[in-house]
């Protein structure tokens, strides 16, 4: 079933009440970062290893993920960290804060309150994810905006004391799912 919603006071679209499906995937949506390398991609692809993964630094750092069609959007699950590095001084690099955000007429709005803190990537299950669900917000763009890691600046050389700056620390994304239905 469907009903009508009004989007930006101008335009009508049904939207499915049927249950959320995934709607991130190569066929269907595009990733573009604030890092410029083509790994973005990466994180729709349907793996979760580290050879299929983004890498980013400079905070704030963002991902963002464009569907082809507008959707209602209801949850995100991020898969973050680094399999190889979960054991080492320098941890995983799993996201810490971010914001999970929607375009609406040309604009940034929140999802979701900002998380802060979420739960660290230990390497022992390697489809640990954090996951969300918020209320549904109709966009065609979606845009994790990364503001911390778990990466404590921390190497082998130097276990105990961070020598890394912090804004070269990096966070690994390693795919991202945002649940959903297509509108039409």
């Amino acid at each position: 079933s469907y009903i009508t919603a009004i989007k930006n006071s101008q335009k009508s679209v049904k939207i499915n009440l049927g249950s959320d499906k995934v709607l991130t995937s190569q066929l269907n949506s595009k990733a573009s970062a604030s890092v410029a390398s083509d790994q973005a991609q990466k994180v729709v692809d349907g793996d979760i290893l580290d050879h299929s993964s983004w890498t980013g630094k400079n905070y704030p750092c963002w991902l963002r993920l464009d569907f082809e069609m507008l959707s209602q959007v209801s949850g995100v699950k991020i898969f973050s960290g680094c399999l190889a590095y979960a054991y080492y001084p320098s941890t995983e690099g799993s996201v810490k804060d971010f914001e999970l955000q929607y375009l609406d007429g040309g604009k940034w709005k929140r999802a979701m309150p900002p998380i802060k803190d979420s739960p660290r990537f230990t390497g022992e299950d390697p489809e640990f994810g954090i996951e969300y669900k918020f209320d549904p917000v109709v966009t065609n763009s979606i845009r994790l905006y990364i503001t911390g890691t778990n990466d404590p600046g921390t190497r082998v050389s130097s276990p105990k004391i961070p020598i890394v700056p912090e804004q070269e620390r990096s966070v690994h994304i390693r795919e991202i799912k945002i649940y959903g239905i297509e509108v039409q």
